[in-house]
């Protein structure tokens, strides 16, 4: 997927008032307080509201001819891979070096769905 298309795909959720206005609030959230925003739970229920938003748009471009749901699609599929690729790293790394602790940085946007992979990886 190009920068172009990504651009394209949240130019169009960012049409909606709603939906700029969590992204401000995110913004905000993040200067003023960093990490402590980012690791908390507020930090995951804008994120977890913008989807649904970003849903709500898909559902009224449904019948469109408009690229945008394909787009999404495309878009979450290489999110999830991303992710995939990047715990499967993770989980390698740690069989050949083993440790006692260890951190992992990741965007905030990816928080919710690695401890989601993490957790169904533990449990199998």
């Amino acid at each position: 997927m190009s920068c172009n298309e990504i651009e394209f795909l949240f130019n169009t959720f960012k049409k909606y008032t709603a939906y700029q206005e969590l992204e401000n609030e995110q913004i905000f959230l993040t200067e003023r307080d960093g990490f402590a925003y980012l690791n908390s739970d507020k930090c995951s229920e804008l994120f977890n509201k913008k989807k649904v938003i970003e849903q709500s748009v898909l559902d009224v471009w449904i019948s469109s001819i408009s690229p945008i749901r394909s787009l999404y699609g495309h878009f979450q599929q290489e999110q999830n891979n991303r992710e995939n690729a990047i715990l499967q790293n993770i989980y390698n790394y740690s069989r050949e070096n083993p440790y006692n602790q260890a951190v992992f940085f990741i965007g905030s946007w990816h928080k919710n769905s690695i401890m989601q992979k993490t957790t169904d990886f533990e449990m199998k």
